[in-house]
C-alpha cells in the first residue's frame, strides 16, 4: 500500500463517505496535491491525515474538558452568588438586638418624660377645681392627650425612633 491516496481511496481506507473527506479538507486536513482541474482527484498522505485526525480528536477532548471546567467555575460562581443572596435575605429578617434596645430605650424615655409632665400640666387646673368629677375629667383628658401625642408620631421620629 502506498502512503499517498486519492479521495475515494482515503474514504474507503477510513470507512467514511467522500463527502466527509471533503468536509475534513475544508476543516484543515492536509492535502499533498490539490487538483487544479475538475475531475482530477486530490491526493492525501495517509500518515499526515491520521496524524491530523488524532490531533483533532485530542483538541476536541481538550476543548470538552475546558468547557466542563468552565461550566464548573460558572456553577460555583452562581452557587456563591445564590448563597450571598440568601444570607442578605436572612439578615433582612432579623433585627440587630443592640439597635432594637436603643430604639426601645429612646421610646420609653419619651413615654416616661411625657407621663412625668402630666402632673405639671394639670396641677393648676386641679388646684382651682373643687369638683372631683371635673378633676377626673381633667386628668383623663391630659392622659388621653399625652397618649395621642405619643402614638401620633411613633414617639417623636418619623422613622419610628423616639426623639431624645
Amino acid at each position: 500500500m502506498t502512503d499517498v491516496v486519492n479521495q475515494l481511496e482515503l474514504a474507503a481506507l477510513l470507512g467514511r463517505d467522500p463527502g466527509t473527506i471533503r468536509a475534513w479538507q475544508r476543516a484543515g486536513m492536509p492535502v499533498v496535491q490539490r487538483s487544479k482541474a475538475r475531475g482530477n482527484p486530490n491526493l492525501y498522505s495517509v500518515p499526515d491525515v491520521v496524524k491530523w485526525l488524532r490531533e483533532r480528536a485530542v483538541a476536541e477532548v481538550t476543548n470538552a474538558a475546558t468547557t466542563v471546567e468552565a461550566a464548573r467555575r460558572r456553577k460555583l460562581a452562581a452557587e456563591a452568588q445564590l448563597a450571598e443572596h440568601r444570607l442578605e435575605e436572612t439578615r433582612a429578617r432579623y433585627v440587630d438586638r443592640g439597635l432594637a434596645r436603643e430604639i426601645v430605650a429612646e421610646e420609653f424615655a419619651v413615654v416616661r418624660a411625657r407621663c412625668l409632665r402630666i402632673g405639671a400640666n394639670i396641677a393648676a387646673a386641679l388646684a382651682a377645681e373643687p369638683d372631683a368629677a371635673t378633676c377626673e375629667r381633667i386628668i383623663q383628658a391630659e392622659i388621653t392627650a399625652a397618649l395621642t401625642e405619643l402614638s401620633a408620631d411613633g414617639g417623636g421620629h418619623g422613622d419610628g425612633r423616639a426623639t431624645g
